[in-house]
């Protein structure tokens, strides 16, 4: 299996993060509700976009998961 690059590994966790999101049935209003974000911000993380950690705890603390189950990416 190769490895995936920077831009791959990110959607990768996008997708997870929207995974999680709607196991727990979330909608993406209520999500960035509790991120303290806007759902415009909701949707970027969930699309892919450019990601900082500050914000990737900040979706850990609204999900209430540990960053380890957003990180963790079969390759």
């Amino acid at each position: 299996m190769k490895k995936l690059d920077n831009k791959e590994y990110l959607m990768k966790i996008s997708e997870r993060v929207k995974e999680i999101r709607t196991q727990k049935g979330l909608s993406l209003y209520a999500f960035a509700k509790k991120m303290n974000t806007s759902r415009t911000q909701a949707i970027r993380i969930e699309s892919g976009q450019n990601t900082g950690i500050g914000t990737l705890r900040d979706v850990c603390i609204a999900l209430d998961v540990k960053l380890i189950d957003l990180l963790n990416i079969d390759e």
